[in-house]
């Protein structure tokens, strides 16, 4: 559509399917606002809630890919597959339209259609001009999307860097800035390879906070936001989503929501959720079914108002506020997200997390990233002694589980957040943010001479000893 009217196929009623970007789609609904994308979503859903002769509308973001919207109100967003750079975006929505329609008349799904159609716009902006790639180039993308096994195009990192925010607050005597949060953003800003900054909410970032002066904080310190991770209150000890206190249950889901909303407004579409509480204690405690099926509504309820923003789970296994957590394992998060059942929900992988659940975390990031579900991860290390969490620097402890944890990064060739979740309470933070910057960048460039000397291989064969011989070679430079 051109936005000026409605296409004159849908007036005559021989429409499928009705896409715009953000602008054709405010013009055509008639918004003076502008080119607000919440605005236009909110609108579109009135739209095709009022207007029954389609199957459903879809707005196209850019680089930030699609939503796809339906007539029962539920909204998927479909991301771009992998990162791309864009030369010129000229007729890209046209590309992505021939793509969409080529794939549902192959037979894919509506929401496989739109991947293909992202991966095929994405690879036509590359070029000067308006053009559409052939087939064999829209596969080789779709293969190096994220949770797409056997990815090409395993070059260099290209995704942001973010460390714990509150780790600014240690060792006040090295530091000249403030104890608040401007004063932990300029700290933050000094740390070298640091490009991006999460914020806790509503501790850092919630509802009265001047988010305007945070952005042009963020903006001086050289750092963009990358996403904000809910902290629940202490009143919600007996549960956040899974409280017995219907409530206090909603309360909680309007936190989640006004993460999302922060989110926008600082320039980022991440929203983290670890909760210290949902679970339980003691045997005999809970009704799990209950509590299981209160965290799927909850989360359908906050993605289908933001549609437009990747919620992701922190599962945590055991905590002292929470012995059990409701979702103890990435299996059973994967289950949860089958459950929950939105595009815009996955997962968030900690490191630490995996090892007090007992897991092997190259191993848990694969089961995620499998299921086109690893939205992103948080590195650590720790000795995990009596479910302790000892967010120590990443690599330290348990080296070649971190180094086989980027390998299944490279092999999915993911691109996306990778932030340090540590706590260097008697170290230098900068320093030690530095250093795990250094090591991921160390060790995928180390998984790179060991593709080339060929240990994907040796892992198919099982061949443990041809595998470690590859290892002695790049790491120590032992045989090489």
């Amino acid at each position: 559509m051109g936005g000026m009217e409605l296409p004159k196929g849908l007036r005559e009623g021989t429409v499928d399917w009705v896409t715009g970007n953000v602008q054709e789609w405010s013009s055509m609904l008639g918004h003076s606002s502008g080119e607000n994308v919440e605005e236009v979503n909110k609108g579109v859903r009135k739209y095709l809630s009022e207007t029954k002769e389609v199957q459903g509308a879809v707005v196209t973001l850019g680089v930030d890919g699609v939503v796809m919207h339906s007539p029962d109100g539920s909204s998927f967003p479909i991301p771009v597959p992998i990162k791309c750079s864009p030369v010129d975006p000229t007729g890209a929505g046209d590309c992505w339209r021939g793509a969409f329609g080529g794939g549902v008349a192959r037979g894919m799904t509506n929401k496989d259609a739109a991947r293909w159609g992202n991966a095929a716009a994405a690879v036509s902006t590359e070029r000067v001009g308006a053009w559409t790639p052939g087939r064999e180039e829209v596969e080789i993308r779709m293969r190096g999307g994220i949770g797409v096994r056997g990815g090409g195009g395993r070059g260099e990192f290209m995704g942001g860097f973010g460390s714990r925010l509150n780790s600014m607050k240690d060792r006040r005597e090295l530091t000249e800035h403030g104890d608040d949060l401007v004063g932990w953003i300029r700290r933050m800003g000094e740390c070298g390879g640091v490009d991006l900054i999460d914020f806790n909410s509503p501790q850092h970032v919630g509802e009265g906070t001047d988010l305007e002066l945070v952005k042009r904080e963020m903006d001086k310190a050289g750092l963009k936001a990358g996403a904000v991770c809910l902290r629940y209150p202490k009143t919600m000890i007996r549960g956040a989503m899974t409280n017995p206190d219907p409530e206090l249950r909603s309360e909680a889901v309007r936190l989640t929501k006004d993460a999302c909303r922060i989110a926008k407004v600082l320039g980022c579409t991440e929203v983290v959720v670890w909760s210290a509480y949902d679970g339980y204690d003691y045997t005999l405690a809970c009704d799990y079914g209950d509590l299981w099926d209160r965290v799927v509504s909850g989360f359908k309820e906050v993605c289908d108002e933001h549609p437009d923003v990747k919620v992701s789970l922190e599962y945590k296994p055991t905590d002292e506020n929470t012995r059990f957590f409701i979702v103890p394992s990435t299996g059973a998060a994967l289950n949860l997200c089958r459950d929950v059942d939105r595009d815009n929900f996955g997962l968030t992988l900690d490191f630490g997390h995996c090892l007090m659940a007992g897991e092997n975390p190259a191993q848990s990031a694969f089961m995620a990233a499998r299921e086109g579900k690893l939205f992103g991860i948080q590195l650590n290390d720790g000795y995990s002694r009596l479910a302790a969490e000892d967010g120590m620097m990443f690599g330290s402890v348990h080296p070649l589980m971190a180094l086989e944890f980027v390998l299944v990064l490279r092999q999915f060739n993911y691109q996306g957040h990778v932030y340090f979740d540590t706590f260097p309470h008697n170290e230098d933070p900068k320093l030690e943010a530095e250093r795990n910057v250094e090591v991921f960048k160390r060790m995928w460039e180390w998984g790179r001479e060991m593709e080339e000397r060929g240990i994907e291989g040796a892992k198919r064969n099982m061949d443990v000893m041809k595998v470690m011989k590859i290892v002695d070679e790049v790491m120590y430079g032992k045989g090489g």
